[in-house]
């Protein structure tokens, strides 16, 4: 028997005739806060701009979010007078269509039962035959389903193990063991970050990390030399801890 395949609902048409959705406060808030997102990050994703800009909605207060709030009621009551004159202006479906339907209905309905009867013998016969061919299909198809989702619940099973034997346990650091050694960019960024906290308070984490991940790039190896002396100091500074760490931890 061949499979049948479901049919997915079909989307319902939008009337071109319909006013537009109402906007809620966040959607008007995040329309002025896009274009500074995308002026100052040029290079950022959809994805990472829409997280940017809700970061932003949750970090301003309620009375920043008043505005916002208000340009939504005032949407919201455009909405409301447009779908009433949409309503109005809307044709209706014609009842004469229904009513001519039930008619041929109830006609068709009178003619099938006055031939039921006449074929209801020979049907009976068919039927029987049909339907036990039918049974043994759907009884197939429970089988083939049982084994697909057994082969399933086994895959996931083997997934969730090699997940586990790959997570193993954190050893927990000792705290008179010495602090790790920092390399050249972890100076520089220090650095930067103040300096760009002091132009730009308001400017988020992630914003800070990308600029000075960009200026370090952009820099030559002479403007790094000065951040690599500091790293091998602290180099030199961690390899000397270490041997007393190691010294002190075998008496």
């Amino acid at each position: 028997m061949p499979s049948r395949r479901k049919k997915g609902k079909k989307k319902k048409k939008k009337d071109p005739n319909a006013p537009k959705g109402k906007r809620s406060a966040f959607i008007f808030f995040s329309v002025d806060e896009r274009k500074k997102v995308v002026e100052k990050n040029p290079e950022l994703k959809f994805g990472e701009i829409t997280k940017e800009v809700s970061k932003r909605w949750h970090a301003i207060t309620e009375k920043q979010k008043e505005h916002y709030t208000q340009k939504a009621l005032e949407d919201k009551e455009r909405y409301e007078k447009e779908y009433k004159v949409y309503l109005k202006n809307k044709p209706e479906s014609s009842s004469s269509s229904s009513s001519s339907e039930s008619t041929s209905d109830s006609s068709s309905s009178s003619s099938s039962t006055s031939s039921s009867s006449s074929s209801s013998s020979s049907s009976d016969s068919s039927s029987s035959g049909s339907s036990d061919s039918s049974s043994s299909s759907s009884s197939d198809r429970r089988r083939k389903k049982k084994k697909r989702r057994r082969k399933k619940k086994k895959k996931s099973k083997k997934k969730k193990k090699k997940k586990s034997k790959k997570k193993k346990k954190k050893k927990k650091k000792d705290p008179n063991a010495p602090k790790g050694k920092r390399s050249a960019y972890n100076f520089f960024s220090i650095e930067k970050r103040q300096q760009l906290k002091e132009k730009n308070p308001e400017i988020s984490f992630g914003d800070i990390a990308k600029e000075v991940s960009r200026e370090w790039r952009e820099m030559t190896e002479e403007d790094k030399k000065p951040y690599q002396k500091q790293c091998d100091k602290d180099k030199e500074r961690y390899e000397t801890e270490m041997e007393e760490y190691k010294k002190k931890k075998k008496d």
